[in-house]
């Protein structure tokens, strides 16, 4: 019998999605107008997904926000008050 090979904690192609997404998220958090968070006036340190992370939406810069980890958190814990100010977008 062979030996089972243990199930991959991340896929090949994620992986390579990830190295990409490290890159770019640096690069992003760098940009003058991307410094100061714009819920919290705090040192930008996380990039919040808009539209989610899933499939192609996870490397488009197009819906990336650049916010604090204090404004990460108010995004995700006021959904529909992050959606009226445009923080938050539909996923359909």
């Amino acid at each position: 019998m062979k030996a089972k090979k243990p199930i991959r904690k991340v896929s090949l192609k994620r992986a390579a999605e990830n190295r990409i997404y490290s890159k770019k998220r640096l690069d992003f958090l760098s940009l003058p107008g991307n410094q100061i968070c714009p819920i919290t006036g705090e040192q930008t340190t996380e990039v919040h997904h808009k539209k989610g992370r899933c499939g192609k939406l996870f490397l488009d810069e197009t819906y990336w926000l650049a916010v604090s980890r204090k404004g990460h958190q108010w995004i995700e814990l006021n959904p529909n008050e992050a959606k009226q100010l445009g923080y938050s977008l539909n996923r359909l």
